[in-house]
Protein backbone atom coordinates (compact mmCIF):
# COMPACT_ATOMS: atom_id res chain seq x y z
CA UNK A 1 0.00 0.00 0.00
CA UNK A 2 1.12 3.43 -1.17
CA UNK A 3 1.88 6.09 1.95
CA UNK A 4 -0.11 8.97 1.70
CA UNK A 5 2.14 11.85 1.26
CA UNK A 6 2.47 14.92 3.74
CA UNK A 7 0.25 17.88 1.56
CA UNK A 8 2.79 20.75 1.02
CA UNK A 9 1.87 23.59 2.88
CA UNK A 10 2.18 21.41 6.21
CA UNK A 11 5.36 19.76 5.24
CA UNK A 12 6.66 23.59 4.63
CA UNK A 13 4.83 24.65 8.42
CA UNK A 14 6.88 21.58 10.58
CA UNK A 15 9.61 22.80 8.69
CA UNK A 16 9.59 25.92 9.58
CA UNK A 17 8.86 25.10 13.21
CA UNK A 18 11.77 23.14 13.36
CA UNK A 19 13.34 25.36 12.33
CA UNK A 20 12.68 27.76 14.66
CA UNK A 21 12.50 25.49 17.51
CA UNK A 22 16.62 25.02 16.73
CA UNK A 23 17.12 28.50 16.84
CA UNK A 24 15.34 28.84 20.19
CA UNK A 25 18.24 26.47 21.67
CA UNK A 26 20.79 27.84 19.82
CA UNK A 27 20.37 31.15 21.29
CA UNK A 28 18.42 30.13 24.50
CA UNK A 29 20.44 31.53 27.07
CA UNK A 30 19.58 35.04 25.34
CA UNK A 31 16.31 34.59 26.22
CA UNK A 32 16.79 34.75 30.49
CA UNK A 33 19.43 37.39 30.62
CA UNK A 34 20.63 38.17 34.41
CA UNK A 35 19.75 42.00 35.79
CA UNK A 36 23.18 43.01 34.36
CA UNK A 37 22.04 41.47 31.91
CA UNK A 38 18.86 43.63 30.97
CA UNK A 39 18.49 46.99 28.95
CA UNK A 40 18.52 49.64 32.23
CA UNK A 41 16.90 52.25 30.17
CA UNK A 42 14.60 50.54 26.91
CA UNK A 43 14.19 47.11 28.40
CA UNK A 44 13.61 48.06 31.71
CA UNK A 45 11.65 51.42 31.01
CA UNK A 46 9.01 49.81 28.62
CA UNK A 47 8.67 47.09 31.34
CA UNK A 48 7.88 49.80 33.81
CA UNK A 49 5.63 51.39 31.55
CA UNK A 50 3.23 48.16 31.43
CA UNK A 51 3.57 48.36 35.15
CA UNK A 52 2.00 51.92 35.38
CA UNK A 53 -0.58 51.35 32.56
CA UNK A 54 -2.31 49.09 35.42
CA UNK A 55 -1.99 51.50 38.02
CA UNK A 56 -4.03 53.63 35.29
CA UNK A 57 -1.19 55.69 33.71
CA UNK A 58 -1.42 55.76 30.19
CA UNK A 59 1.04 56.70 27.42
CA UNK A 60 0.56 58.86 24.79
CA UNK A 61 0.57 57.12 21.11
CA UNK A 62 4.07 58.57 20.67
CA UNK A 63 5.27 56.65 23.66
CA UNK A 64 4.83 53.09 22.69
CA UNK A 65 0.81 51.99 23.71
CA UNK A 66 1.28 48.43 22.65
CA UNK A 67 4.34 47.69 24.27
CA UNK A 68 2.92 48.66 27.46
CA UNK A 69 -0.08 46.69 26.79
CA UNK A 70 2.36 43.86 26.37
CA UNK A 71 4.25 44.42 29.53
CA UNK A 72 0.82 45.25 31.68
CA UNK A 73 -0.06 41.63 30.41
CA UNK A 74 3.26 39.85 32.10
CA UNK A 75 2.94 42.56 34.62
CA UNK A 76 -0.42 40.69 36.21
CA UNK A 77 1.22 37.07 35.36
CA UNK A 78 4.52 38.05 37.24
CA UNK A 79 3.98 41.11 39.22
CA UNK A 80 3.84 39.21 42.85
CA UNK A 81 7.23 37.76 42.23
CA UNK A 82 10.40 39.60 43.69
CA UNK A 83 12.11 38.86 39.70
CA UNK A 84 8.48 40.41 38.08
CA UNK A 85 10.79 42.29 35.95
CA UNK A 86 13.45 39.50 35.02
CA UNK A 87 10.59 37.28 34.11
CA UNK A 88 9.02 39.95 32.10
CA UNK A 89 11.89 40.61 30.57
CA UNK A 90 12.30 36.77 29.96
CA UNK A 91 9.16 36.42 28.12
CA UNK A 92 9.18 39.58 26.47
CA UNK A 93 12.40 38.65 24.35
CA UNK A 94 10.87 35.11 23.78
CA UNK A 95 7.58 36.51 22.48
CA UNK A 96 9.06 39.12 19.95
CA UNK A 97 11.51 36.78 18.71
CA UNK A 98 8.53 34.54 17.92
CA UNK A 99 6.84 37.01 16.25
CA UNK A 100 9.66 37.85 14.51
CA UNK A 101 10.21 34.62 12.99
CA UNK A 102 6.35 34.44 12.14
CA UNK A 103 6.91 37.50 10.27
CA UNK A 104 9.80 36.10 8.02
CA UNK A 105 7.31 32.71 7.85
CA UNK A 106 4.68 34.74 6.11
CA UNK A 107 7.18 36.85 4.01
CA UNK A 108 8.68 33.62 2.58
CA UNK A 109 5.43 32.19 1.59
CA UNK A 110 3.97 35.22 -0.07
CA UNK A 111 7.48 35.21 -2.21
CA UNK A 112 7.38 31.52 -3.02
CA UNK A 113 7.18 32.41 -6.71
CA UNK A 114 10.54 33.86 -6.67
CA UNK A 115 12.59 32.08 -3.88
CA UNK A 116 12.03 28.50 -1.65
CA UNK A 117 10.33 29.53 1.33
CA UNK A 118 12.83 27.57 3.66
CA UNK A 119 15.75 29.75 1.86
CA UNK A 120 14.85 32.61 4.05
CA UNK A 121 13.76 30.77 7.22
CA UNK A 122 17.72 29.31 6.71
CA UNK A 123 18.80 32.79 6.34
CA UNK A 124 17.22 33.86 9.89
CA UNK A 125 18.25 31.11 11.46
CA UNK A 126 22.13 31.52 10.45
CA UNK A 127 21.55 35.72 10.61
CA UNK A 128 23.37 36.56 14.07
CA UNK A 129 22.13 40.35 14.48
CA UNK A 130 18.50 39.53 15.16
CA UNK A 131 19.47 39.02 18.83
CA UNK A 132 20.69 42.01 19.40
CA UNK A 133 17.01 43.71 18.99
CA UNK A 134 15.96 42.33 21.82
CA UNK A 135 17.25 44.58 24.36
CA UNK A 136 15.04 46.93 23.33
CA UNK A 137 11.59 46.10 22.83
CA UNK A 138 10.07 48.16 20.94
CA UNK A 139 12.25 47.32 18.03
CA UNK A 140 11.77 43.96 17.54
CA UNK A 141 8.28 44.54 18.15
CA UNK A 142 7.72 47.14 15.83
CA UNK A 143 9.78 44.98 13.16
CA UNK A 144 7.52 41.84 14.11
CA UNK A 145 4.32 43.60 12.92
CA UNK A 146 5.43 45.81 10.22
CA UNK A 147 7.04 42.26 8.51
CA UNK A 148 3.54 40.76 8.72
CA UNK A 149 1.98 44.04 7.26
CA UNK A 150 4.64 43.84 4.82
CA UNK A 151 3.50 40.28 4.01
CA UNK A 152 -0.28 41.40 3.33
CA UNK A 153 0.65 43.69 1.15
CA UNK A 154 2.78 41.27 -1.13
CA UNK A 155 -0.32 39.02 -1.01
CA UNK A 156 -2.58 41.85 -2.01
CA UNK A 157 -0.19 42.45 -5.31
CA UNK A 158 -0.58 38.92 -6.27
CA UNK A 159 -4.15 38.05 -5.20
CA UNK A 160 -6.25 41.52 -4.77
CA UNK A 161 -7.77 40.20 -2.02
CA UNK A 162 -9.96 43.39 -0.50
CA UNK A 163 -8.79 41.87 3.07
CA UNK A 164 -5.30 41.38 3.04
CA UNK A 165 -5.49 45.07 2.67
CA UNK A 166 -7.62 44.99 5.70
CA UNK A 167 -4.99 43.20 7.60
CA UNK A 168 -1.90 44.74 6.13
CA UNK A 169 -3.91 48.41 7.33
CA UNK A 170 -4.22 46.91 10.72
CA UNK A 171 -0.97 45.25 11.50
CA UNK A 172 0.61 48.66 10.21
CA UNK A 173 -1.58 50.49 12.70
CA UNK A 174 0.40 48.05 15.74
CA UNK A 175 3.52 48.46 14.36
CA UNK A 176 2.47 52.38 14.59
CA UNK A 177 1.45 52.07 17.77
CA UNK A 178 4.42 50.09 19.01
CA UNK A 179 7.10 52.49 17.55
CA UNK A 180 6.22 55.79 15.86
CA UNK A 181 8.42 54.37 12.79
CA UNK A 182 4.63 53.06 11.85
CA UNK A 183 3.55 56.16 11.01
CA UNK A 184 5.97 56.64 7.93
CA UNK A 185 5.35 52.96 7.10
CA UNK A 186 1.94 53.95 6.85
CA UNK A 187 2.44 57.09 4.74
CA UNK A 188 4.20 55.54 2.35
CA UNK A 189 2.11 52.20 1.84
CA UNK A 190 -0.58 54.49 1.54
CA UNK A 191 0.97 55.94 -1.51
CA UNK A 192 2.09 53.77 -3.06
CA UNK A 193 -1.13 51.80 -2.92
CA UNK A 194 -2.43 54.91 -4.30
CA UNK A 195 -0.38 54.61 -7.81
CA UNK A 196 -0.95 51.02 -7.53
CA UNK A 197 -4.72 51.19 -7.62
CA UNK A 198 -4.60 53.66 -10.50
CA UNK A 199 -1.69 52.07 -12.86
CA UNK A 200 -3.79 48.77 -12.18
CA UNK A 201 -7.16 50.40 -12.49
CA UNK A 202 -8.55 49.03 -9.17
CA UNK A 203 -11.66 50.13 -7.44
CA UNK A 204 -10.81 52.79 -5.24
CA UNK A 205 -12.33 51.04 -1.94
CA UNK A 206 -9.10 49.52 -1.69
CA UNK A 207 -7.58 52.54 -0.35
CA UNK A 208 -10.46 52.91 2.00
CA UNK A 209 -10.18 49.43 3.41
CA UNK A 210 -6.39 50.05 4.24
CA UNK A 211 -7.28 53.27 5.90
CA UNK A 212 -10.10 52.20 8.25
CA UNK A 213 -7.99 50.30 10.74
CA UNK A 214 -5.61 52.98 11.18
CA UNK A 215 -8.29 55.62 11.70
CA UNK A 216 -9.89 53.74 14.57
CA UNK A 217 -7.67 51.87 16.28
CA UNK A 218 -4.91 55.42 16.45
CA UNK A 219 -8.34 57.37 16.78
CA UNK A 220 -9.28 55.33 19.21
CA UNK A 221 -6.50 55.71 21.67
CA UNK A 222 -5.87 59.02 21.19
CA UNK A 223 -9.72 59.93 21.91
CA UNK A 224 -9.70 57.73 25.15
CA UNK A 225 -6.22 59.06 25.99
CA UNK A 226 -7.42 62.59 25.85
CA UNK A 227 -9.99 62.26 28.14
CA UNK A 228 -8.56 61.20 30.44
CA UNK A 229 -5.72 63.40 30.40
CA UNK A 230 -6.74 66.78 28.46
CA UNK A 231 -4.17 66.20 25.89
CA UNK A 232 -5.29 64.84 22.10
CA UNK A 233 -2.40 65.00 20.15
CA UNK A 234 -0.12 62.19 19.27
CA UNK A 235 3.11 63.26 21.28
CA UNK A 236 5.26 62.57 18.33
CA UNK A 237 6.42 65.79 17.54
CA UNK A 238 7.68 66.03 21.06
CA UNK A 239 9.21 62.60 21.29
CA UNK A 240 10.93 63.80 17.58
CA UNK A 241 12.14 67.02 19.09
CA UNK A 242 13.51 65.44 22.05
CA UNK A 243 15.56 62.25 20.09
CA UNK A 244 16.90 65.33 17.73
CA UNK A 245 18.13 67.07 20.78
CA UNK A 246 19.93 63.85 21.63
CA UNK A 247 21.31 63.44 17.91
CA UNK A 248 23.80 66.32 19.29
CA UNK A 249 25.82 63.29 20.88
CA UNK A 250 27.41 62.61 17.40
CA UNK A 251 29.62 65.62 17.01
CA UNK A 252 29.57 66.50 21.30
CA UNK A 253 33.43 66.42 22.45
CA UNK A 254 32.09 65.29 26.18
CA UNK A 255 33.88 68.73 28.03
CA UNK A 256 31.16 69.13 30.74
CA UNK A 257 32.32 66.38 32.20
CA UNK A 258 28.93 65.37 33.61
CA UNK A 259 26.46 62.28 31.67
CA UNK A 260 27.73 62.64 27.92
CA UNK A 261 24.01 62.09 26.66
CA UNK A 262 22.44 64.43 29.16
CA UNK A 263 24.67 67.33 28.35
CA UNK A 264 24.87 66.80 24.25
CA UNK A 265 21.20 67.55 24.67
CA UNK A 266 22.07 70.77 26.61
CA UNK A 267 24.57 71.93 23.88
CA UNK A 268 21.78 71.19 21.37
CA UNK A 269 19.55 73.94 23.21
CA UNK A 270 22.50 76.34 23.19
CA UNK A 271 23.30 75.96 19.53
CA UNK A 272 19.11 75.39 18.09
CA UNK A 273 17.38 76.62 20.90
CA UNK A 274 15.27 74.92 22.95
CA UNK A 275 12.09 72.43 22.24
CA UNK A 276 9.49 75.76 23.41
CA UNK A 277 11.18 78.39 21.27
CA UNK A 278 11.11 76.08 18.12
CA UNK A 279 7.48 74.75 18.87
CA UNK A 280 8.82 71.17 18.52
CA UNK A 281 10.03 71.66 15.10
CA UNK A 282 12.82 70.04 13.90
CA UNK A 283 13.17 71.82 11.11
CA UNK A 284 12.87 75.44 12.64
CA UNK A 285 15.72 74.02 14.74
CA UNK A 286 17.60 73.31 11.95
CA UNK A 287 17.06 76.39 10.57
CA UNK A 288 18.23 78.16 13.40
CA UNK A 289 21.50 76.90 13.15
CA UNK A 290 22.17 74.95 9.63
CA UNK A 291 26.09 74.88 9.98
CA UNK A 292 25.54 73.18 13.75
CA UNK A 293 23.61 70.84 11.81
CA UNK A 294 25.74 70.02 8.54
CA UNK A 295 28.27 69.12 11.30
CA UNK A 296 26.14 66.22 13.24
CA UNK A 297 24.96 65.05 9.37
CA UNK A 298 28.19 64.81 7.78
CA UNK A 299 29.69 62.94 10.99
CA UNK A 300 26.76 60.63 10.88
CA UNK A 301 27.10 59.90 7.13
CA UNK A 302 31.02 59.39 8.04
CA UNK A 303 30.39 56.94 10.30
CA UNK A 304 27.14 55.21 8.53
CA UNK A 305 29.25 52.33 7.21
CA UNK A 306 30.61 51.24 10.24
CA UNK A 307 27.27 51.32 12.26
CA UNK A 308 25.74 49.19 9.39
CA UNK A 309 28.37 46.88 9.39
CA UNK A 310 28.42 46.33 12.99
CA UNK A 311 24.44 46.29 12.98
CA UNK A 312 24.38 43.44 10.60
CA UNK A 313 27.28 41.39 12.28
CA UNK A 314 30.70 41.80 9.75
CA UNK A 315 31.10 39.12 7.96
CA UNK A 316 27.53 38.68 7.28
CA UNK A 317 26.81 41.64 5.76
CA UNK A 318 29.51 41.24 3.23
CA UNK A 319 27.34 38.29 1.50
CA UNK A 320 23.98 39.77 2.41
CA UNK A 321 25.00 42.65 0.82
CA UNK A 322 26.03 40.41 -2.37
CA UNK A 323 22.59 38.40 -2.21
CA UNK A 324 20.17 41.50 -1.85
CA UNK A 325 21.63 43.01 -5.00
CA UNK A 326 21.37 39.72 -6.83
CA UNK A 327 18.12 39.41 -5.88
CA UNK A 328 16.93 43.35 -6.53
CA UNK A 329 18.30 42.78 -10.34
CA UNK A 330 16.95 39.06 -10.38
CA UNK A 331 13.09 41.18 -9.76
CA UNK A 332 14.48 44.20 -12.40
CA UNK A 333 14.96 41.70 -14.59
CA UNK A 334 11.34 40.04 -14.17
CA UNK A 335 9.55 43.55 -14.26
CA UNK A 336 8.56 42.97 -11.02
CA UNK A 337 8.13 46.92 -10.42
CA UNK A 338 5.49 46.38 -8.02
CA UNK A 339 7.41 44.57 -5.33
CA UNK A 340 10.26 46.08 -6.27
CA UNK A 341 8.89 49.51 -4.94
CA UNK A 342 6.90 47.90 -2.12
CA UNK A 343 9.96 46.38 -0.89
CA UNK A 344 12.15 49.49 -1.41
CA UNK A 345 9.41 51.57 0.25
CA UNK A 346 9.87 49.38 2.73
CA UNK A 347 12.55 50.94 4.10
CA UNK A 348 11.78 54.09 4.53
CA UNK A 349 11.91 54.55 8.42
CA UNK A 350 15.82 53.76 8.08
CA UNK A 351 15.73 57.68 6.76
CA UNK A 352 14.48 59.48 9.85
CA UNK A 353 17.90 58.98 10.99
CA UNK A 354 19.35 60.92 9.03
CA UNK A 355 17.23 63.92 10.50
CA UNK A 356 17.28 63.29 14.24
CA UNK A 357 21.65 62.14 13.31
CA UNK A 358 20.67 59.01 15.56
CA UNK A 359 20.65 55.38 14.27
CA UNK A 360 20.85 52.42 16.42
CA UNK A 361 21.45 49.48 15.84
CA UNK A 362 17.75 47.91 15.99
CA UNK A 363 17.17 51.46 14.01
CA UNK A 364 19.54 50.28 11.53
CA UNK A 365 17.61 46.31 11.53
CA UNK A 366 14.18 47.79 10.59
CA UNK A 367 15.19 47.00 6.91
CA UNK A 368 16.41 43.72 8.09
CA UNK A 369 13.11 41.43 6.70
CA UNK A 370 13.73 43.43 3.40
CA UNK A 371 16.79 42.74 3.06
CA UNK A 372 16.71 39.02 3.59
CA UNK A 373 13.74 38.75 1.47
CA UNK A 374 16.11 40.05 -1.55
CA UNK A 375 18.68 37.82 0.12
CA UNK A 376 16.59 34.96 -0.53
CA UNK A 377 15.29 35.58 -3.61
CA UNK A 378 19.26 36.81 -4.66
CA UNK A 379 20.04 33.42 -3.49
CA UNK A 380 17.66 31.29 -5.01
CA UNK A 381 17.68 32.53 -8.63
CA UNK A 382 21.49 31.84 -8.31
CA UNK A 383 21.35 28.32 -7.31
CA UNK A 384 18.16 27.64 -9.56
CA UNK A 385 20.23 28.63 -12.74
CA UNK A 386 23.35 26.81 -11.40
CA UNK A 387 23.39 24.52 -14.39
CA UNK A 388 24.14 27.96 -16.25
CA UNK A 389 28.00 28.21 -17.58
CA UNK A 390 27.85 31.91 -17.22
CA UNK A 391 25.95 31.77 -14.03
CA UNK A 392 28.23 30.10 -12.27
CA UNK A 393 31.04 32.31 -13.59
CA UNK A 394 29.68 35.29 -12.14
CA UNK A 395 29.30 34.01 -8.90
CA UNK A 396 32.50 32.55 -8.72
CA UNK A 397 33.79 36.13 -10.12
CA UNK A 398 31.87 38.50 -7.64
CA UNK A 399 33.90 36.44 -4.77
CA UNK A 400 37.06 36.64 -6.63
CA UNK A 401 36.57 40.72 -6.38
CA UNK A 402 35.32 40.88 -2.61
CA UNK A 403 38.96 38.58 -2.41
CA UNK A 404 40.46 41.15 -4.09
CA UNK A 405 38.74 44.25 -1.91
CA UNK A 406 39.33 41.89 1.18
CA UNK A 407 43.29 41.88 0.53
CA UNK A 408 43.35 45.49 -0.58
CA UNK A 409 41.84 46.90 2.50
CA UNK A 410 43.21 44.10 4.90
CA UNK A 411 39.35 43.13 5.70
CA UNK A 412 39.84 39.41 6.92
CA UNK A 413 36.31 39.10 7.66
CA UNK A 414 35.63 39.99 4.10
CA UNK A 415 38.46 37.06 3.05
CA UNK A 416 36.85 35.13 4.79
CA UNK A 417 33.21 35.19 3.89
CA UNK A 418 34.15 35.42 0.14
CA UNK A 419 36.56 32.19 0.52
CA UNK A 420 33.94 30.18 2.38
CA UNK A 421 31.67 31.01 -0.51
CA UNK A 422 33.40 30.32 -3.42
CA UNK A 423 34.15 27.06 -1.27
CA UNK A 424 30.47 26.57 -0.87
CA UNK A 425 29.80 27.15 -4.58
CA UNK A 426 32.88 24.66 -5.48
CA UNK A 427 31.31 21.90 -3.25
CA UNK A 428 27.42 22.54 -4.85
CA UNK A 429 28.74 22.41 -8.63
CA UNK A 430 30.60 19.03 -7.91
CA UNK A 431 27.39 18.29 -5.77
CA UNK A 432 25.31 19.31 -9.19
CA UNK A 433 28.43 17.74 -11.23
CA UNK A 434 28.07 13.77 -9.94
CA UNK A 435 25.04 13.78 -8.03
CA UNK A 436 22.30 15.26 -10.07
CA UNK A 437 19.44 12.87 -8.83
CA UNK A 438 20.57 13.57 -5.31
CA UNK A 439 21.77 16.63 -5.24
CA UNK A 440 18.59 18.47 -6.62
CA UNK A 441 18.56 22.20 -6.96
CA UNK A 442 16.52 23.44 -3.94
CA UNK A 443 19.46 22.07 -1.75
CA UNK A 444 22.00 24.40 -3.10
CA UNK A 445 21.12 27.24 -1.65
CA UNK A 446 20.48 25.50 1.80
CA UNK A 447 23.48 23.82 1.56
CA UNK A 448 25.71 27.63 0.74
CA UNK A 449 23.42 29.58 3.66
CA UNK A 450 23.17 26.50 6.26
CA UNK A 451 27.30 26.06 5.82
CA UNK A 452 28.37 29.44 5.34
CA UNK A 453 26.04 31.26 7.38
CA UNK A 454 26.48 28.88 10.34
CA UNK A 455 30.44 29.44 10.13
CA UNK A 456 30.69 33.22 9.53
CA UNK A 457 28.06 33.23 13.02
CA UNK A 458 30.23 32.43 14.76
CA UNK A 459 29.36 30.57 18.61
CA UNK A 460 25.92 30.85 19.57
CA UNK A 461 24.90 31.45 23.03
CA UNK A 462 23.34 27.79 23.77
CA UNK A 463 22.09 26.86 27.05
CA UNK A 464 24.14 28.64 29.36
CA UNK A 465 25.02 26.22 32.85
CA UNK A 466 22.89 28.28 35.91
CA UNK A 467 24.84 29.47 38.54
CA UNK A 468 24.88 28.51 41.91
CA UNK A 469 25.52 32.39 43.31
CA UNK A 470 22.91 34.68 43.29
CA UNK A 471 24.07 37.72 40.69
CA UNK A 472 25.51 40.90 42.60
CA UNK A 473 22.31 43.05 41.06
CA UNK A 474 19.70 40.52 42.37
CA UNK A 475 21.64 40.76 46.00
CA UNK A 476 21.06 44.06 45.53
CA UNK A 477 17.57 44.10 44.31
CA UNK A 478 16.57 41.75 47.48
CA UNK A 479 18.31 43.96 50.00
CA UNK A 480 16.36 47.36 48.63
CA UNK A 481 13.05 45.15 48.53
CA UNK A 482 13.85 44.07 52.24
CA UNK A 483 15.43 47.34 53.93
CA UNK A 484 13.26 49.83 52.13
CA UNK A 485 9.50 50.83 51.73
CA UNK A 486 7.42 50.08 48.27
CA UNK A 487 8.07 53.31 46.36
CA UNK A 488 11.16 54.76 48.14
CA UNK A 489 12.95 57.28 46.51
CA UNK A 490 16.13 55.83 45.53
CA UNK A 491 19.21 57.49 43.76
CA UNK A 492 20.60 55.87 40.78
CA UNK A 493 22.60 56.44 37.28
CA UNK A 494 20.00 54.14 35.54
CA UNK A 495 16.70 52.44 36.98
CA UNK A 496 16.62 48.86 35.98
CA UNK A 497 17.63 47.70 39.05
CA UNK A 498 15.21 50.33 41.20
CA UNK A 499 12.73 49.32 39.00
CA UNK A 500 12.94 45.82 39.54
CA UNK A 501 12.67 46.32 43.24
CA UNK A 502 9.24 48.61 42.85
CA UNK A 503 11.23 51.45 44.25
CA UNK A 504 10.71 55.47 42.56
CA UNK A 505 13.96 55.96 40.45
CA UNK A 506 15.69 59.00 41.28
CA UNK A 507 17.87 59.98 38.09
CA UNK A 508 20.75 61.99 37.74
CA UNK A 509 20.63 61.38 34.18
CA UNK A 510 18.48 64.40 33.24
CA UNK A 511 18.63 67.78 32.19
CA UNK A 512 16.27 68.36 35.31
CA UNK A 513 19.47 67.89 37.69
CA UNK A 514 21.03 71.15 38.29
CA UNK A 515 24.92 71.26 37.67
CA UNK A 516 26.28 71.53 41.46
CA UNK A 517 29.09 73.71 41.86
CA UNK A 518 29.56 72.52 46.02
CA UNK A 519 28.81 69.56 47.60
CA UNK A 520 26.49 71.34 50.00
CA UNK A 521 24.88 72.63 47.29
CA UNK A 522 24.33 68.95 46.34
CA UNK A 523 23.19 67.96 49.55
CA UNK A 524 20.50 70.47 49.47
CA UNK A 525 19.40 69.29 46.36
CA UNK A 526 19.09 65.62 47.76
CA UNK A 527 17.57 66.75 51.16
CA UNK A 528 14.97 68.77 48.49
CA UNK A 529 14.34 65.55 46.69
CA UNK A 530 13.52 63.05 49.82
CA UNK A 531 16.36 60.69 48.87
CA UNK A 532 15.63 57.79 50.91
CA UNK A 533 18.83 55.16 49.28
CA UNK A 534 21.26 55.21 46.78
CA UNK A 535 21.95 51.96 44.22
CA UNK A 536 25.60 52.13 42.78
CA UNK A 537 26.75 50.72 40.15
CA UNK A 538 28.91 51.78 36.98
CA UNK A 539 26.06 53.71 35.54
CA UNK A 540 26.62 55.95 38.70
CA UNK A 541 30.51 55.67 38.96
CA UNK A 542 31.24 55.96 35.13
CA UNK A 543 28.78 57.78 33.08
CA UNK A 544 27.60 60.03 36.36
CA UNK A 545 31.31 59.98 37.41
CA UNK A 546 30.71 64.09 38.49
CA UNK A 547 28.05 63.28 40.79
CA UNK A 548 29.70 60.33 42.23
CA UNK A 549 32.70 62.40 43.82
CA UNK A 550 30.31 64.77 45.32
CA UNK A 551 27.96 61.93 46.99
CA UNK A 552 31.52 60.06 48.06
CA UNK A 553 32.02 63.31 50.49
CA UNK A 554 28.46 62.40 51.52
CA UNK A 555 28.85 58.79 52.23
CA UNK A 556 28.96 59.50 56.23
CA UNK A 557 25.21 60.26 55.89
CA UNK A 558 24.26 56.47 54.80
CA UNK A 559 24.72 53.12 55.97
CA UNK A 560 26.21 50.65 53.46
CA UNK A 561 23.45 47.60 53.63
CA UNK A 562 24.83 45.94 50.46
CA UNK A 563 27.99 46.00 48.99
CA UNK A 564 29.41 42.96 46.09
CA UNK A 565 32.76 41.54 46.86
CA UNK A 566 34.40 43.91 44.06
CA UNK A 567 32.91 46.86 45.37
CA UNK A 568 31.45 48.10 42.35
CA UNK A 569 27.43 47.24 43.48
CA UNK A 570 26.44 48.98 46.69
CA UNK A 571 23.11 49.56 48.47
CA UNK A 572 23.68 52.60 50.81
CA UNK A 573 20.39 54.08 53.32
CA UNK A 574 19.87 57.17 54.66
CA UNK A 575 21.43 56.62 58.47
CA UNK A 576 18.54 58.24 60.16
CA UNK A 577 15.93 55.64 57.98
Amino acid sequence: MKKASIPRNTALTLAALALFCISLLLNWSSFFPTLSEINPWDEAGYVKSGQEMLRGDMPNFAGSPLTAVFYAVLNVIFGNSPYWLIYSVASGRLIAYTLIWLSAFYISKRLHLYAYPLIMLCMLLAAPFFIKMLRFPSDPIFLAFAGLALAEMIDYIQSYQFRRLVMAGLLITLAAAARNDGLIIFLVALVWLFVFVVVKKINGRAILGFIIPFIVLIGGYVLIYGFRTGDFSLGTTERTYDNFEAGQIAVYSGEEGLNAAIDAKREARRLFGTAEENDYSVVKAILRNPQAYQQRLDRVIQELPTQIIKAYSGKWVVLLTVWAAWGFISLYQKRKWALISLLTLWCMPFLSGFIITIFRTGHLLFPSLVVLSFGSVGLYDFASRFDKTHIRWIGMGVMVVLLGIGAITSELVVIYAAGLSMLAMLVAWLGFRFLPKRFQQPALPLLMFLVVGFILHGPFTGIAKASVDLPPEEQALLTMVKELPVGARVLAGSPGVVYAANMTYMGLSSTDVPIFSTVQDFQKWLNSQNIEAVYIDQSLTIDNSAYWVLLQELAYLYRVVYTDPSGIIQVWILSDL
